[in-house]
């Protein structure tokens, strides 16, 4: 027994592990301040009912796997948010390691856990504060991590690694609670078919697919034959956006592409900074290749002018543009360089990608997971929760960024080993 307890210590404190540990640290730390407030205080309020998620279900929400998992959370164990804590500190450990199958499990173990965890430090946490701290997390970060198990089962598949079948059930039951959410299910769709697609040829996997491909249907059906959003959006409209109703394809378009740059300029977001530095180097070390070069240069220059501007809910004020176009303002014409500026940069990683693994599985791999995150945000321009829910809205497009984030180190890492003059070919 005692051989045993020693082998398991040497297994969790191995030097390889110690990253993981110093995050374990971090992530207490982060917990021991957090409190029960806003949205918190209602769900530990109601009771887990058939009758109330019913009456949920019909006035305000799909949702009622999570919401029942959360009521059930806050309102009956004793010392709740205790629990939640630990519950979540959980969560997000399963999240980063799930990043680190999904991207870079092979190579030097110590390196891999170390660029895993800085990158998944680099998220500012306080987003998630916006309604509530076990509210926010259990209805937006938790989903996505249930997703991303079973994206790894997918990934593991694909590696030729296959998974039994308690594995296969498992990926799917995790798929089922994860897209009750709405978000969650729209980043779940872009990986699951890219995973059939780059796996169809296996036939002793039909049903899993069957099955994975299901349970999308079901989560859409359940979502859009809801009472409740529908309920839930004409409040949301109400509170936070008269003018919903006013505007048009074109001003939907508009608002979600030159909200989310602005997102991904602003000096808070360091993960897609950190993504343009290293986007930077790779491309400024390549040979020739002029235009790309511009092209990055460009995007670093607006980051740093974004990290310097003094309105950070909106860089484009810098050049006194980025609101909704009207009458009044359809004259500006930095409204429309604001417009093609956010475009380039929403591409930019699309766009990076493709010049580095060119047309090749893992570069579909890589662009349907960072347009899964995308899209996933830009799914709410046709939602006044765009604007109600404010930056938890961008949580998926986070985690998106970070998984594409330890792909350029390791591409980066592997490829000075290779040579020390890497990506000069």
């Amino acid at each position: 027994m005692n051989c045993k307890v020693k082998l398991l210590y040497k297994k969790i404190f191995c030097k390889e592990n110690l990253p993981f540990l110093f995050f374990l640290i971090y992530l207490l730390f982060m917990h021991l301040g957090m409190s029960m407030f806003g949205d918190d205080i209602n769900f530990s309020k109601k009771l887990l009912s058939i009758e109330n998620m019913k009456q949920r279900y019909f006035k305000w929400s799909s949702r009622i796997i999570i919401d029942s998992f959360l009521i059930g959370l806050l309102h009956y164990p004793p010392y709740p948010f205790l629990l939640w804590k630990i519950l979540n500190i959980v969560m997000i450990c399963c999240c980063a390691m799930g990043l680190k199958y999904l991207f870079w499990k092979d190579g030097n173990t110590l390196i891999n856990n170390l660029v895993i965890v800085l990158l998944c430090m680099l998220y500012p946490i306080q987003e998630m504060s916006s309604a509530g701290w076990a509210a926010t997390f259990v209805n937006y970060f938790w989903p996505i991590t249930l997703c991303i198990l079973s994206f790894v089962i997918d990934k593991r598949i694909l590696n030729e690694n296959y998974p039994n079948k308690k594995l296969q059930v498992f990926s799917v039951v995790t798929l089922l609670i994860g897209t009750d959410a709405e978000v969650a299910w729209v980043f779940s769709v872009f990986m699951t078919v890219v995973a059939y697609m780059l796996n169809y040829k296996k036939e002793r996997l039909r049903w899993y697919y069957v099955a994975k491909f299901s349970i999308l249907l079901i989560s859409f059906i359940k979502i859009i034959m809801c009472p409740g959003n529908h309920l839930r959006f004409l409040s949301e409209v109400g509170s936070w956006f008269p003018d919903f109703y006013t505007l048009s394809i074109f001003d939907k378009i508009y608002l979600g592409s030159v909200t989310t740059a602005s997102y991904m300029l602003n000096r808070s977001n360091l993960i897609f900074g950190f993504i343009v530095v290293i986007s930077s180097f790779i491309v400024l070390s390549m040979r020739k290749q002029y235009l790309l070069k511009l092209y990055f240069s460009f995007i670093l220059l607006l980051k740093f002018l974004g990290m310097n501007v003094r309105n950070q809910n909106n860089i484009w004020s810098l050049f006194h543009a980025g609101e909704r176009i009207t009458i009044m303002n359809s004259t500006n014409i930095m409204n429309y360089v604001c417009f093609a500026c956010s475009a380039l940069i929403l591409i930019s990683i699309a766009v990076l990608i493709l010049s580095q693994f060119g047309v090749s599985k893992k570069s579909l791999y890589l662009n349907m997971w960072y347009f899964a995150g995308l899209s996933a945000r830009m799914v709410l321009i046709f939602s006044p929760t765009l604007y109600a829910s404010s930056l938890r809205t961008f949580l998926l497009l986070d985690i998106s960024l970070i998984g594409i984030a330890i792909e350029l180190c390791k591409y980066v890492y592997v490829n000075k080993l290779k040579d020390i003059h890497c990506f000069t070919e």
